[in-house]
C-alpha cells in the first residue's frame, strides 16, 4: 500500500477552503438546489388542499328534569326536606346527556365512526381496504374537544369543503340519535321499575287499609284526628328518592360496572340518604301520638295500635301517590324524543384551505437542495484531495 511522503502531507481544511470549494462548484450547487427546489415546489402545488369545518354544540341535560319536575309537581312536597338530601339528581342521568365529557365519548365511539364511514363511503374515499383502517384515517381527520364551560367542538378536516361541512353536521345527527336511544332505554327501565314498585306499594296499601278497618270495627273508632308530625312527609320523600336512586344504581352497574366513578358517587349518596332516613325514623318513633277519639273507654294499647295502623295507611298512600307521578313521567319520557344537543355554532362550508403549507414546503425543499449541493461539492473536493495525495505518494 503506498504511503504519503512526509514532505507531501495534506494540510487540514479551513473555513476559507470551504468557501473556495463552494465558489468553485457554485454552478453544481446551484443546479442541485434548483432541481430539488423545483421538485419540492411541484410537490407543494400538487398536494390536494385540506379544509376544516367546525360545529360547536351544547349537550342538553333533558333527562335531568325528570326527577325535578316530578317532585316539584307533587302536592305537599317539602322543599326543605329535598334540599337536605345531598345530590338528589342522579349522576347517571346527568352523564347520559348532561356533561361534555360524556358527549365527547359518544361522538368518539366506534358506532358513530362506523355510521359516518358508511354514510359517506369513506373506505373508498380514503383508499382503505378494511373498515379498521378507515376508522384510523377518520380519527386522524377528526378532533373533538370538551370545554370546561360545557360545550363540545367537532372539527372535521377533508379535501372537499362540502364533505367536511356535511360530515360535521352528520356527527351532530348521530349524537342526537345515539343519545336518544340511550334516553329511551333508560325511560323504559324507569317505567318498568316504577310500575313494579307501584304495584307492590298498592298491595301493601290495601293490606294496611284492611288492617286499619279491622281495628276500627273492633274498637268502634269512626272519626280519629291523629296528630301526625311533619317527619312522616320527610320519610316518605326520602323513601321515594331512595327507590329512584337504587334503580339508577342498578342500571349504571349493569352498563358501566360498579367501579365506574359515577357508580361510586351514587353509592355514597345512597348511604347518606339511608342514614338520614334512619335518623328520621328513630326520631319519629320517639314521638307520642295521641289520638282524639270519642270513646274514652278504649284502652291505651288499642289506641296505640290504631295510631300505628293509621300512620301506615297515610305513609303508603303518600308513597303510592309519588310513585304514580313518577310512573306517569317515565311514560311520557318514552314518547318524548327531544334533541340531545343544541347547536351553538353550525357547520359551514369552509372557503379557505388550512393546508398543506405550500410555502413552507417550497422553502424547505430549496434549503435542502442547497445543503445537498454543498455536501456534494465537499465530497467531490475530498475525492480530488485524496487523488492528489496518492499521486504525490507515488512520485519517485
Amino acid at each position: 500500500m503506498p504511503t504519503i511522503h512526509p514532505d507531501c502531507e495534506i494540510p487540514s481544511p479551513t473555513l476559507r477552503d470551504a468557501f473556495q470549494t463552494i465558489r468553485k462548484d457554485h454552478k453544481s450547487v446551484s443546479l442541485v438546489a434548483t432541481l430539488i427546489g423545483f421538485i419540492s415546489l411541484t410537490l407543494a402545488v400538487a398536494l390536494p388542499a385540506s379544509y376544516k369545518s367546525t360545529v360547536v354544540i351544547f349537550p342538553s341535560p333533558e333527562s335531568i328534569s325528570v326527577w325535578t319536575e316530578t317532585n316539584q309537581n307533587a302536592p305537599g312536597t317539602s322543599a326543605t326536606s329535598l334540599a337536605s338530601s345531598p345530590a338528589i339528581t342522579s349522576p347517571l342521568l346527568f352523564s347520559l346527556a348532561g356533561t361534555p365529557e360524556s358527549a365527547a365519548a359518544i361522538l368518539q365511539s366506534r358506532s358513530v365512526s362506523d355510521a359516518i364511514i358508511g354514510r359517506f363511503g369513506l373506505t373508498s374515499v380514503y383508499g382503505c381496504r378494511t373498515l379498521s383502517a378507515a376508522e384510523r384515517k377518520l380519527t386522524s381527520h377528526l378532533r373533538i374537544d370538551a370545554s370546561p364551560v360545557g360545550t363540545v367542538s367537532i372539527e372535521v378536516t377533508d379535501h372537499s369543503p362540502e364533505r367536511a361541512a356535511a360530515m360535521a353536521k352528520a356527527f351532530v345527527e348521530e349524537f342526537d340519535r345515539r343519545s336518544g336511544d340511550l334516553a329511551h332505554t333508560l325511560a323504559v327501565q324507569r317505567f318498568a321499575f316504577y310500575q313494579h314498585n307501584l304495584i307492590s306499594e298498592m298491595s301493601v296499601l290495601a293490606t294496611s287499609e284492611a288492617h286499619l278497618k279491622a281495628i276500627q270495627e273492633t274498637e268502634h273508632l269512626l272519626n280519629p284526628a291523629l296528630q301526625i308530625g311533619s317527619s312522616l312527609q320527610a320519610i316518605t320523600e326520602l323513601r321515594s328518592t331512595l327507590s329512584t336512586m337504587e334503580m339508577e344504581q342498578h342500571s349504571l352497574e349493569t352498563t358501566a360496572g360498579d367501579k365506574n366513578s359515577a357508580a361510586v358517587t351514587l353509592k355514597s349518596q345512597l348511604e347518606s340518604i339511608r342514614g338520614q332516613l334512619n335518623k328520621l325514623a328513630m326520631a319519629d318513633s320517639t314521638q307520642i301520638w295521641t289520638p282524639t277519639i270519642p270513646n274514652t273507654l278504649v284502652s291505651p294499647t288499642a289506641s296505640l295500635e290504631f295510631t300505628r295502623a293509621y300512620r301506615e295507611v297515610l305513609f303508603h298512600g303518600r308513597l303510592a301517590d309519588l310513585l304514580s307521578r313518577q310512573l306517569e313521567s317515565a311514560s311520557l319520557d318514552q314518547t318524548k324524543r327531544a334533541s340531545a344537543a343544541r347547536v351553538i355554532q353550525p357547520a359551514t362550508i369552509p372557503d379557505a384551505e388550512i393546508g398543506p403549507p405550500r410555502i413552507t414546503i417550497a422553502f424547505a425543499g430549496i434549503l435542502l437542495g442547497v445543503l445537498f449541493g454543498i455536501g456534494q461539492s465537499f465530497i467531490r473536493q475530498g475525492a480530488r484531495v485524496r487523488r492528489i495525495g496518492y499521486a504525490a505518494a507515488n512520485l519517485p
